[in-house]
């Protein structure tokens, strides 16, 4: 592919949810055509081959079509090289998918001080690798010259289906939820929930991939505390979607906390803004995973804020989960002393 404005244009469209965008978000976005006319003329040989495809909606939509394939990408190292370790850590947190983010939110994940931050912003800025924004506080984006630092995904790092996920997620939860509680000396169980039944009982959303189960004994309560994590998993494209949130938000119903699991190809790939923003609103946690060393690293973006869910919800959710081990529910009610 020659034509860099077709370049531009699918690592922009690669980093949007289902991978499509409308006319007016790439007209303003890449600012590489001066109106719709000259852009839809442009268009038509790579729809008419497959690179790009079409789609409804209010004003159209155009998303890459089966035929795009990646781009490698065509930054020269001299654009990089004279860039400080911190000012490339800031870009790598600039989306690539051409939207903005805002100053405040670039610093504070970095933990810089305001004079550290703007004399870093400049680095960025000066060689036009990045773009100043409004909003509160001010924003950033890439310029076309900043999209060009894309690199294309590993989809070898990728799974194919979801249920891939579940047991490497649920290694980490016993590993990392369950060591603490067995310092404290407290009860755990984690198990994968997806096929539990029930469903049609409760609804859309009913039933999170994986959840874990911890019953803590305080010295001055008179009964156990029992608490329920939530885990909704979702493949790299899928993730990309907003629904996801939403799906691991409803979980909230019968779980004291909710995550949201997103798969990424690389431990540098970003979770898209909008839905980082969406959770955090939604008190949602929210934590990344990718193929590293000999099994799965995760990271948690964001903590999952604590919910109190209906007493009945949390019974029907806590029966389910136990439904299918005998054992481990007398051992649970044991601990909480039914």
């Amino acid at each position: 592919m020659e034509d860099p404005r077709l370049q531009k244009l699918i690592r922009f469209l690669s980093g949007k949810p289902k991978q499509k965008a409308t006319k007016k978000q790439i007209l303003a976005k890449l600012g590489l055509w001066d109106n719709v006319e000259e852009f839809k003329t442009w268009r038509k040989p790579y729809v008419d081959s497959g690179i790009l495809s079409l789609g409804r909606g209010r004003g159209g939509t155009v998303r890459l079509g089966r035929s795009a394939s990646p781009i490698e990408s065509t930054t020269e190292a001299t654009d990089l090289e004279g860039l400080s370790t911190t000012a490339k850590k800031i870009l790598e947190l600039i989306p690539q998918d051409g939207s903005s983010i805002g100053n405040v939110r670039l610093r504070s994940k970095l933990g810089l001080s305001v004079e550290e931050y703007w004399k870093y912003r400049k680095e960025l800025l000066d060689p036009g690798l990045i773009e100043k924004g409004k909003g509160r506080g001010g924003s950033v984006h890439r310029t076309g010259k900043g999209l060009d630092t894309y690199v294309p995904l590993n989809r070898q790092a990728l799974v194919g289906e979801e249920k891939e996920l579940y047991p490497p997620l649920l290694d980490w939860v016993k590993a990392e939820l369950g060591k603490g509680a067995e310092e404290s000396n407290d009860y755990h169980y984690a198990a994968i929930t997806s096929n539990l039944a029930g469903k049609e009982k409760r609804g859309k959303w009913s039933r999170p991939d994986v959840t874990y189960v911890q019953v803590t004994d305080y010295a001055y309560l008179p009964t156990p505390v029992v608490e329920v994590t939530s885990f909704e998993v979702k493949p790299h494209d899928v993730a990309k979607d907003l629904a996801s949130v939403y799906e691991a938000a409803a979980h909230s119903r019968w779980a004291h906390n909710s995550y949201l699991v997103v798969e990424a190809a690389s431990k540098d790939e970003l979770i898209d803004q909008s839905i980082e923003k969406e959770c955090e609103r939604l008190g949602v946690g929210l934590l990344r995973m990718f193929r590293g060393g000999d099994g799965y690293e995760f990271v948690e973006q964001l903590e999952p804020g604590m919910q109190t869910p209906d007493p009945e919800e949390l019974n029907f959710n806590l029966e389910r989960i136990f439904s299918v081990d005998e054992a481990e529910k007398r051992k649970f009610q044991k601990w909480i002393r039914k």
